[in-house]
């Protein structure tokens, strides 16, 4: 959700760098497997840029940072349900206090330490 305002699909295009890369460093899962030679293959790196100057700067506005200082219904609705799920899962109640919070945080922490 927050990647679909951050780039609407009406503002943004999908452009393919591509350039040389070892298959087993880090643009490895974006290596074409037709090109590649000993251990060297083409990368073909998907990036999304503005369709044009004007969602260029429409883009420049659309940051984490402008979207949170907003703090729109939806992004409230979605971190909502994301806690729940959260909760949900550790067997948590939704309702415990930040400090209960982080006491059985610290003890998962400490579990995993072990």
């Amino acid at each position: 959700m927050r990647e679909a305002w951050l780039n609407p699909a009406e503002w943004v295009r999908t452009e393919v760098l591509e350039f040389p890369g070892s298959t087993d460093g880090p643009w490895k899962r974006y290596i074409d497997p037709d090109t590649v030679d000993g251990n060297i293959g083409t990368v073909k790196y998907p990036r999304l840029v503005p369709k044009d100057e004007e969602c260029a700067k429409q883009l420049k506005k659309r940051t984490l940072t402008n979207l949170y200082n907003e703090r729109p219904t939806w992004l409230d609705l979605a971190h909502r349900k994301l806690d729940e799920g959260v909760f949900a899962a550790y067997g948590w109640d939704p309702d415990m206090s930040d400090d209960d919070l982080l006491a059985a945080l610290l003890a998962l922490n400490l579990q995993r330490a072990m």
